[in-house]
């Protein structure tokens, strides 16, 4: 019984481990994104500035698959 093997099921290569990650931050930062850009859309509308009140909208979900595939881009820089 050899005690000081190394053990390829327990750790992950690291590109796995960068998607693994990649999916964990993209899932938070969606659900935090899609009740920020529902709050914002139950604001009043006086409360939005001027550009933003003409501009046709995305959907809730659109929206907040940009913000969490920004929010993934920025937390892999570097």
């Amino acid at each position: 019984m050899e005690i000081s093997g190394s053990n390829q099921n327990s750790s992950l290569a690291a590109p796995e481990r960068n998607s693994i990650e990649a999916r964990l931050i993209f899932a938070v930062s969606f659900i935090l994104s899609l009740f920020i850009v529902l709050a914002a859309r139950v604001m009043p509308s006086y409360w939005h500035n001027k550009s933003a009140r003409n501009k046709p909208h995305k959907s809730i979900f659109a929206e907040a698959k940009d913000s969490a595939q920004t929010c993934v881009s920025f937390a892999f820089m570097g």
